[in-house]
């Protein structure tokens, strides 16, 4: 005689009962995981293009009579910047030496906020490019100093670009001693002024509603330039008092 072995199931009750707390789990962790993931990407994306950077301009140091930079014949603002002026020189000294996907056109213009779409502002100095791993990389040259300022856009693909979390920012200066250019931690705009007491300033700077937020003793500069020395000098890493959420 054969016997019918009665297996147990689950009850429909049980069921929805389990898919419940799963939907309820991954709500809670998915925004998590998904931040860590942006912050991670901004991490290594910044990281990794500073390092382009860097390599870039030891080359251009390396190869060439820095002694160029003022004698570039394209027309400049009466501050030392241009359109004209940064596209002459980046194209001439620098592009041969970045990995560029490829070039935008001069009268493309991202429109770049804080962290709360406020303090919007176009800059229309900057020559852009993107370069193979996405990233969107402008420079804007000044024409009496030779400072570089570059803009580094993580997400050049979106409408509207938030500081701190899309654009990023560093400002190298030209040795007048030596006629070249360094490009490291130290050179990014306002890191002379850093000391562990004023760091909430950095930070306020960083979201701050005004495009180029003013610090006592240095004038004013890009808020973005704030945020990325937090990020740098933290070996760059986002540093748990940062004030923009990925």
């Amino acid at each position: 005689m054969f016997t019918i072995k009665k297996f147990k199931a689950f009850t429909l009750a049980e069921v929805l009962i389990t898919i419940g707390i799963i939907g309820i789990v991954a709500a809670l962790t998915l925004p998590t995981l998904i931040g860590n993931y942006r912050k991670s990407v901004v991490e290594n994306k910044l990281k990794s293009t500073h390092s382009q950077l860097a390599n870039m301009l030891q080359i251009v140091n390396t190869e060439n009579d820095l002694s160029f930079i003022p004698e570039v014949d394209a027309k400049s603002e009466t501050n030392g910047y241009s359109y004209d002026f940064s596209e002459a020189v980046f194209e001439k000294y620098f592009v041969q030496n970045l990995k560029i996907a490829k070039k935008l056109t001069s009268d493309t213009r991202f429109d770049v906020c804080n962290s709360e779409g406020k303090g919007c502002y176009k800059n229309p100095s900057y020559a852009c490019y993107i370069l193979v791993n996405g990233v969107g990389v402008c420079a804007a040259i000044n024409s009496i100093k030779g400072n570089i300022s570059f803009q580094v856009i993580i997400n050049p693909q979106r409408d509207v670009l938030y500081s701190g979390r899309d654009v990023f920012g560093f400002v190298v200066p030209r040795d007048i001693t030596n006629n070249d250019y360094s490009m490291n931690i130290k050179t990014i705009s306002q890191a002379s002024l850093y000391t562990s007491s004023n760091r909430e300033n950095f930070i306020k700077s960083c979201t701050s509603e005004h495009p180029f937020p003013s610090y006592v003793g240095n004038g004013t500069t890009d808020r973005e330039y704030f945020c990325t020395f937090l990020i740098a000098r933290n070996n760059w890493k986002v540093p748990t008092d940062y004030p923009i959420r990925f």
